[in-house]
């Protein structure tokens, strides 16, 4: 496939960009804080293990609920992701971005996962309003607002690109560390069958 792009290409004139020699370029990420993001992707070795994977995504947690001026606390815990939300003890008010902001965090941590099932076996119609609410808010948390017939275009509401990328590298964070502790399930598994 791309020998075929690269003879096209040849064939029409066009250079097509190599990848090896601008990625660096192409995808230029910089974003600060504690452990400052330069490579989405990249794990370093010192970092590739679940205590430290689960620290950084909290950190990273920490920096984007601040990024939004979020209430309450991230508080860095030991099981899954690395990271609770703690609910302010008094009553606050609250951005939609904020909020939006607050429930992508509870999503990715597993939080709404647990209260999904205990919702489940509870049914209330409320809970389906506020999934919908969350919906609704997610386009305009990550993208902002697209030109349209019935509104103008716009960034209200819109994660800054620095707390976009440290979203990212949660993202990447988590799923490396869920593929490390299925590694050492599977091993575990089979050192009890053998």
């Amino acid at each position: 496939m791309i020998e075929t792009k690269a003879k096209l290409a040849a064939l029409s004139g066009e250079t097509l960009p190599d990848f090896n020699s601008n990625c660096l370029v192409a995808i230029p990420v910089q974003a600060g804080g504690l452990h400052p993001i330069t490579d989405l992707w990249y794990i370093e070795r010192q970092t590739d293990h679940p205590a430290e994977l689960r620290k950084q995504v909290a950190q990273l947690a920490v920096e984007i609920l601040e990024s939004v001026n979020g209430p309450g606390d991230i508080q860095a815990i030991d099981g899954g992701i690395g990271f609770k939300y703690k609910r302010p003890d008094t009553e606050v008010e609250v951005t939609a971005t904020a909020q939006h902001t607050l429930t992508l965090l509870q999503s990715l941590s597993g939080a709404m996962a647990i209260a999904l099932k205990m919702l489940n076996e509870q049914p209330d119609p409320a809970s389906a309003l506020a999934e919908f609410e969350f919906a609704a808010g997610l386009g305009q948390l990550l993208l902002g607002q697209p030109l349209s017939a019935e509104q103008s275009p716009g960034d209200d509401g819109r994660l800054s690109d620095g707390a976009l990328v440290k979203l990212f590298r949660i993202i990447r964070l988590a799923r490396r560390l869920i593929d490390l502790e299925i590694e050492e399930f599977k091993r575990s598994s089979e050192a009890q069958g053998n």
